[in-house]
């Protein structure tokens, strides 16, 4: 016993010390009590502060998104125009016709058995071959008449640009005024004049100044020659094609007409333009501008918010143009 308490006695700090890490493991566990018990969040000023910096953030970075949505829409045309052309020219090259790329309004696009009301305001893609046929007309007599004209390729599908992006013809994009050339033929800027989606069946039966002339920006052909590759001159060809159902003759909705077509006594025309390149653009500005636009100003859409490109003579690749 006596030994005991000596010990006790001779070790005093220890135990003194004991105790003072009791008292501090206490104390320090009171003031972390303290600290967890206080209000966690943010103050007013914090959350106004954080509001401001994801709002200006949102500022930049929105239109970003939107700019590099429309890049996207853009350059995925690029590509589907570029691909449909390559392939037209080496079809031309393996078939040993000409062949030619329609671009034109979906109304437009129309097969046997097909809804026409199913046919959407989106620009659509369809290949077109050369081909030649024999046709009897009666003139007191019968007799064999020699048909030309591009027709629909049998195994060609429709092929659309993604939404709001249409393509033109890469005149429209120039601002060259020349003179006519042979058979009225247009100038450049004459793409862009007459009434946006009002079309008559040819080009040849419309004349300058009509208020429902066809705008050749909206409905136009790419050709290739299997021996002098890309047809680089304006020209127009004959083709045959569907007649839509927003034509007033009622004789010849849903049909399919050639340059020899008949309605009563009068002939039907179905002529289109043939382009060196196009002009992939956004759709919606330059339809905002109404049916009246100036060409001018559709040029000036077409220049803000389109590229243009010229197809390549052999091998129907895009090349990158510019406004000279």
């Amino acid at each position: 016993m006596a030994a005991k308490k000596k010990i006790t006695s001779m070790c005093p700090r220890w135990i003194d010390g004991k105790e003072m890490l009791d008292s501090n493991s206490n104390l320090s566990f009171s003031r972390a009590a303290r600290r967890t018990s206080a209000p966690i969040g943010f103050t007013l000023v914090e959350l106004v502060v954080v509001i401001a910096v994801i709002g200006l953030v949102l500022a930049f970075a929105v239109p970003a998104l939107n700019n590099m949505t429309g890049e996207s829409k853009l350059l995925a045309a690029v590509q589907t125009v570029n691909g449909v052309l390559t392939r037209a020219y080496y079809a031309s090259q393996a078939d040993r016709q000409l062949t030619a790329v329609r671009f034109m309004p979906g109304a437009w696009d129309f097969t046997e058995g097909q809804d026409p009301q199913a046919a959407t305001s989106r620009q659509h893609i369809v290949s077109y071959s050369w081909v030649t046929a024999t046709d009897r007309e009666v003139s007191g007599s019968f007799n064999l008449q020699l048909r030309e004209q591009f027709q629909r390729r049998p195994s060609s599908e429709s092929i659309q640009l993604p939404p709001d992006i249409w393509a033109a013809p890469v005149e429209a994009w120039r601002d060259s005024t020349s003179n006519r050339e042979h058979n009225n033929m247009p100038t450049d800027m004459d793409a862009l004049t007459g009434r946006r989606g009002r079309f008559d069946l040819s080009a040849r039966s419309t004349s300058p100044g009509s208020s429902d002339r066809m705008m050749s920006a909206d409905d136009f052909v790419i050709a290739f020659d299997p021996q002098s590759g890309l047809k680089s001159q304006r020209e127009r060809v004959r083709l045959r094609g569907y007649v839509p159902m927003e034509y007033p003759d009622t004789a010849l909705r849903g049909l399919e007409v050639d340059d020899n077509g008949q309605t009563g006594s009068s002939q039907v025309f179905y002529d289109r333009y043939t382009s060196a390149g196009v002009v992939v653009y956004r759709r919606e500005p330059f339809a905002a501008l109404g049916d009246t636009a100036a060409p001018e100003d559709r040029q000036r859409i077409l220049r803000a918010h389109g590229r243009a490109y010229f197809v390549h003579r052999y091998g129907g690749g895009l090349v990158l143009g510019t406004a000279e």
